[in-house]
């Protein structure tokens, strides 16, 4: 909303001008202003002000540099500086000259590797475990991003129940298509009864829908969430609940409503928005099945895809409907399969402003990069060029530091 902007760029200054007036000697004065310029750049980002976002990250960046040259053992400057060293290896291609005119580089494996040395070194530290959440969260969400498996091993912190911990280990068992984790990390979050967190709950409503079960309880994240993120999203979710349930009129007046908002703000949001406008309901089989493998259902998402009688009204399912079969294939490990599904569904999907070919060319790299690492490359290379589509913005984000490897 132009107005949280306009306040945040006067809180902006109010803070830039505390933090200016601490000791510059002090090992805290540019660590402070780097994660300080790092958080702005995350909000400009999500805000589109790229330019502004490029800024603060230069300044982050020169920030650190600064405090590494003149306090080379503070530990704590080296998360920040894994976490610019990330986010440098995933600006999307189309800003790759503002990065490099700033000198925003990285490299994302070595940004992982960095953070889990680091929160290796800060346990045996007893002054800096406040932070092990954030490391922990930051670390899980880099591994999830780079499709690393490592993170299923990694060491919770002590703080198990911390809102941060519940929610590293929620995203990553959401990527890895696992709900049942999703759920068993949601209620060591409630039985901690901490501080509420509305995108917990909003995860374990999509958890529960995805394993089959009532979804109401995306009523209860619209009632506790004040914010814009995924509201369309779950608004869009309910209306799906009612389509599953044999009710197209109760499908039809939920994302009406959804057409009623003004931001989409999310991935999710804008894939809602574009199905409101676009007046058509789901296939209910299609839609089950993407719900089913989402959750880690492959089985039973493969026996609808298989049902004879599933009816496919036209390129649209038709395209999805191999697409969907290339997930569950590739989630039952029979990936030269999948393989087949994701090649079919980038020749099918390629004139549609869906997010279909996009996302089966990087899951085919990601099924041969491990003994094809060339072809693996020229999957990623072709996910920016498919047209306009909801999620464009982060599957292109994934391919390029997937290219940067």
């Amino acid at each position: 909303h132009p107005g949280d902007l306009l306040e945040f760029r006067l809180r902006f200054q109010q803070a830039l001008n505390a933090l200016e007036s601490g000791d510059s000697k002090s090992a805290y004065y540019h660590f402070c202003l780097s994660e300080f310029y790092l958080h702005a750049a995350l909000v400009y980002t999500r805000e589109a002000e790229h330019l502004s976002a490029a800024r603060a990250l230069k300044k982050a960046f020169a920030h650190n540099a600064r405090n590494r040259s003149a306090h080379p053992e503070f530990l704590l400057q080296q998360k920040t500086h894994a976490v610019l060293e990330a986010l440098g290896s995933a600006v999307p291609a189309s800003y790759r000259w503002i990065a490099d005119l700033a000198g925003i580089q990285g490299n994302a494996q070595h940004a992982f590797l960095s953070l889990k040395t680091l929160r290796n070194k800060l346990k045996q530290q007893p002054e800096f475990q406040f932070i092990q959440p954030e490391l922990y969260f930051i670390e899980t969400f880099l591994s999830t991003q780079l499709a690393e498996q490592e993170a299923a091993l990694m060491s919770e912190p002590e703080q198990a129940a911390h809102p941060l911990v519940c929610l590293s280990q929620m995203l990553q068992a959401q990527k890895q298509r696992n709900a049942l984790a999703v759920l068993s990390a949601y209620i060591r979050y409630r039985n901690a009864d901490g501080k509420s967190f509305p995108y917990l709950h909003y995860l374990q409503a999509e958890a529960l829908q995805n394993t089959g079960k009532n979804a109401e309880s995306f009523n209860y994240f619209l009632m506790s969430s004040k914010g814009n993120w995924f509201r369309a999203s779950a608004m869009r979710r309910l209306a799906w609940e009612a389509l599953l349930n044999g009710n197209p009129a109760g499908y039809d007046q939920k994302m009406s409503a959804i057409a009623d908002l003004e931001t989409f703000p999310s991935d999710e949001d804008r894939q809602a928005r574009k199905e409101a406008l676009s007046k058509r309901r789901p296939s209910p089989e299609l839609l089950r099945v993407r719900l089913f493998s989402d959750g880690g259902l492959y089985s039973e998402a493969l026996r609808i895809l298989e049902n004879s009688g599933l009816a496919l009204r036209d390129e649209y399912d038709s395209t999805e409907w191999v697409y969907r079969k290339g997930r569950v294939l590739q989630g039952l490990s029979r990936n030269e399969e999948a393989l087949r599904c994701f090649d079919e569904t980038i020749e099918k999907g390629k004139g549609l402003n869906e997010y279909f070919a996009a996302s089966a060319a990087l899951q085919a790299g990601l099924i041969v990069k491990s003994f094809n690492p060339a072809l693996a490359r020229t999957y990623w290379r072709k996910v920016s060029r498919f047209p306009d589509h909801p999620y464009k913005k982060s599957l292109d984000a994934k391919a390029e530091a997937f290219l940067r490897l």
